[in-house]
């Protein structure tokens, strides 16, 4: 169940850093941090 909660969130936070990463760098960043944690609670 937690596995499936965090593919969905990690799919998401792709899709949106491959929308954004054209549009505003700092808003890459601040994904790829978001990023980092999920996958330090792992």
């Amino acid at each position: 169940m937690t596995g499936r909660v965090f593919l969905v969130t990690f799919s998401l936070l792709v899709l949106q850093l491959l929308r954004g990463a054209q549009r505003n760098n700092q808003q890459h960043r601040c994904l790829l941090l978001k990023l980092n944690m999920l996958l330090q609670h792992l």
